[in-house]
């Protein structure tokens, strides 16, 4: 299951520890979901596919987190339905040239700041 996920987890300071359900992917959703699995019923939300997600997404959070987590606070504390923490990926070409800017952001309140900012080429 983490050779799975490995693609959809960031390394993030120990206050960033919840996982945004209305932007998390559906193998990242099941993961959560296998940890505190109590309903043999429960979507497999990795068979949804990106724009099936995102359509349910239309106008509202999906799934909810009060649904995923079934009343189980340990599923309530590492789950959200907001991000504070993003990253911004920039593809510059300059001539021939292409290369990346990494930024990743954090968002405090009303506040926004760059906290890490790398670069990469192809």
């Amino acid at each position: 299951m983490y050779a799975d996920v490995q693609s959809h987890v960031a390394v993030l300071p120990a206050s960033a520890r919840t996982i945004n359900v209305c932007t998390a992917g559906g193998i990242v959703l099941d993961a959560l979901f296998a940890l505190h699995e109590s309903d043999s019923r429960h979507v497999e939300y990795s068979n949804l596919t990106e724009e099936e997600l995102a359509e349910r997404r239309t106008g509202e959070c999906y799934p909810r987190r009060t649904t995923l987590a079934s009343g189980q606070q340990a599923m309530l504390q590492m789950t959200a339905e907001r991000s504070n923490w993003f990253r911004l990926e920039t593809w510059v070409t300059i001539g021939s040239a292409q290369f990346a800017l990494y930024s990743l952001i954090q968002r405090d309140g009303g506040r926004v700041q760059a906290v890490t900012r790398s670069m990469g080429s192809e």
